[in-house]
């Protein structure tokens, strides 16, 4: 007995290959429901105030984060920006590695010189 072939479609958002009906069609463009829901969450932050669970990058929990911040005397600090052509919202660590691969971007922006990026 062989296995059902499975339709899958590539993301131009993440880049993951999905199986199709992960992938959403909305006009023109495509987008896997991952994607979009992470770019749901940056929305709700930017408008709500109300930050994602996890970094999008590198998956470490808010709470952790938090925590580590206050140890230092400060508090929860998340960057969105715009990624691979959707919101996300990212660690500060994972944004300013970000932002240092594309200094396209961010290059002679006050943000840059302030990070040290350039």
């Amino acid at each position: 007995m062989t296995a059902p072939i499975q339709m899958r479609v590539r993301c131009p958002y993440c880049g993951k290959w999905k199986p199709a009906p992960e992938v959403q069609h909305i006009g023109a463009v495509s987008v896997c429901v991952e994607c979009l829901e992470w770019s749901r969450k940056a929305m709700d932050a930017l408008t709500h105030g109300t930050w994602p669970t996890e970094c999008q990058v590198c998956h470490t929990s808010t709470d952790l984060l938090a925590a580590e911040a206050e140890a230092r005397g400060g508090q929860l600090q998340m960057a969105v920006v715009s990624k691979d052509g959707i919101y996300q919202v990212l660690c500060l660590t994972c944004a300013r590695a970000y932002a240092r691969k594309r200094l396209d971007l961010y290059g002679g922006t006050p943000y840059a010189k302030r990070e040290g990026l350039e």
